[in-house]
């Protein structure tokens, strides 16, 4: 191959392979991926991929990765293969590590991997904020993840809604025993699952039926056992881990980046915060207010008068009472039923085969596809 033509001419390439197609054979390439990060630091040097995400800290990046959250179960048969909590059929972003699972445009595809997080026509490379979070991609710590309060934990420069490990210390947030904690060493003195720096091995409590008063305050980061009864008017700061069957009493505050498991009730009165998510089998009584980003699994059950946040995701089957008021664009999931007399915002996504009951208000630019059940008294402005 003459040097004019030979696109490594100082090195032996017969092939002339050129992955990304820049004119530099693969075999004299400092980034054979052109993703801009040079194959010596590239933790898949042959797959172009910016952000380096490695969910399972392995050292091998995300997209080349056959076990990508470490589990040991191989990608192609793991019903989550991303380790984020959600399983790949309900996940809207099955290869990308998102368990708020965030989805700012409502479309069905996550933030995490959305060309267009925001909807807007304008791919994310092109958009100066592309997450429409009201901060620029260029200083934005989480430029495709809407994060309006930029919290970062670490203070490594990637906001904790899209950090794999929050804390910093090395331990990826799937397999770390205190993710929001600092804690390279993991120690976990009494092997409750819960490392010492979050959770006193000293603590004496039941993880599986413990009772807490009326007005009690649960500090950030605690786990919260299944089967725990809550007393009413109590707090639950932010990042709170909530078991299954927990019964959460009324006037409760739950924080953001809460995530309470399946079959949780949940009290009258209580406000859910933003970016919690509320596993399936959930019921959520009365007069409840949440905050944005909300995601409620399948067969949640929503109590009367309450009012749901903008952008909340809604699963399938979801029993939704009389009297609710659902934020702008939220995602009803398919075969829901919507009680009487609701109040539906704009830019709504209402999925197949739901039904409403009598005088629900849909407002503009709400999408409802063929299948869905309206009562007479459905009202479009």
């Amino acid at each position: 191959m003459p040097n004019i033509d030979d696109n490594c001419p100082l090195t032996p390439n017969p092939d002339q392979a050129d992955a990304d197609g820049d004119g530099i054979g693969d075999a004299c390439d400092p980034d054979r991926d052109g993703d801009g990060v040079l194959n010596n630091a590239d933790n898949c040097p042959t797959a172009s991929n910016p952000t380096q995400r490695d969910i399972d800290g392995d050292g091998l990046g995300d997209i080349c990765d056959s076990d990508m959250d470490g589990d040991g179960i191989p990608n192609n048969q793991d019903p989550d293969a991303d380790g984020d909590g959600t399983d790949n059929t309900a996940d809207n972003c099955p290869n990308v590590y998102n368990p708020y699972q965030i989805d700012t445009d409502g479309d069905g595809i996550g933030d995490a991997c959305d060309s267009d997080v925001d909807g807007d026509g304008v791919p994310n490379d092109s958009d100066p904020d592309s997450d429409n979070d009201g901060i620029a991609n260029d200083v934005d710590n989480c430029p495709l993840t809407a994060n309006p309060d930029q919290s970062d934990v670490d203070s490594d420069g990637i906001g904790d809604v899209c950090d794999t490990n929050i804390d910093g210390d090395k331990q990826p947030n799937i397999s770390d025993n205190c993710p929001t904690v600092y804690n390279p060493d993991q120690l976990d003195a009494n092997r409750d699952g819960y490392g010492d720096a979050c959770v006193s091995p000293d603590a004496k409590w039941d993880s599986s039926c413990v009772t807490l008063g009326i007005g009690v305050v649960l500090e950030e980061k605690v786990k919260i056992g299944c089967g725990t009864t809550i007393g009413n008017f109590s707090v639950i700061k932010r990042y709170t881990h909530v078991g299954r069957y927990v019964d959460i009493g009324s006037n409760t505050v739950i924080g953001e980046y809460s995530k309470v498991n399946n079959d949780a009730t949940i009290g009258s009165n209580t406000r859910i915060g933003a970016r919690s998510k509320v596993h399936k089998g959930a019921s959520i009584g009365d007069n409840v207010v949440t905050g944005m980003y909300l995601s409620l699994k399948n067969s949640a059950s929503i109590g009367d008068r309450c009012t749901l946040g903008d952008k909340v995701e809604i699963k399938a089957n979801a029993v939704i009472s009389d009297g609710t008021t659902i934020g702008d664009n939220t995602s009803i999931g398919a075969d829901s039923l919507i009680g009487l007399a609701n109040t539906i915002g704009s830019d709504v996504a209402v999925k197949q085969s739901v039904t409403t009951g009598s005088y629900v208000h849909i407002d503009d630019k709400a999408s409802v596809p063929s299948g869905a059940q309206l009562s007479d008294s459905t009202y479009f402005p």
